[in-house]
């Protein structure tokens, strides 16, 4: 082989690779537009910030717009002592402080549920909840039907002074137990 078929060989390879590059490109952005013209409603209903603004005259009505927050079994007065206790005020203060609006949020979740109802058409547009759970990590979203619950004090960040905390006082309760 000479040099001359050798720089061919190559020129052409390269050329074949580019096109076959910029062919996968184009059918990933035309997947992207296609996906993109799914249309999709999300509300994200910020009950985190209304049950920690609510008077206990507000729990009534609270309780009848979201009966699945509110198990049965627990009296009122624990919703109210929850409401007033010094961890669970702590991390409202900070997710009011590093979500002040939810925007971003729900351009990631429009985002999201586009792709999934290109795959899945029949799902519907999610019924997104905010809540305070206690720092539960096996529980930061909870999907039911058209019902998304996420747990925001969960998706603070592991920088988060709050969440630091948190981790200090697990580990300390998995020490004593071991």
């Amino acid at each position: 082989m000479n040099s001359n078929s050798i720089s061919f060989f190559l020129k052409a390879s390269f050329c074949i690779v580019l096109i076959a590059f910029f062919s996968s490109c184009s059918d990933e952005n035309a997947l992207e537009a296609e996906i993109n013209l799914i249309p999709v409603t999300i509300d994200i209903d910020r009950f985190d910030l209304k049950f920690y603004n609510a008077t206990p005259e507000e729990y009534v009505e609270l309780k009848k717009s979201y009966p699945y927050l509110f198990p049965e079994q627990f009296p009122d007065s624990i919703w109210v002592k929850r409401q007033r206790d010094s961890i669970q005020t702590l991390l409202h203060a900070e997710i009011k402080n590093v979500y002040p609006s939810l925007d971003p949020v729900k351009e990631e979740l429009v985002s999201l549920y586009k792709h999934i109802k290109y795959y899945f058409p029949q799902i519907q547009d999610p019924h997104i909840v905010t809540v305070v759970n206690n720092v539960d990590y096996q529980s930061k979203t909870v999907f039911a039907d058209s019902l998304l619950i996420i747990s925001l004090d969960t998706y603070l960040g592991s920088k988060n002074h709050c969440m630091r905390v948190s981790q200090t006082i697990l580990f300390k309760i998995w020490s004593s137990l071991i």
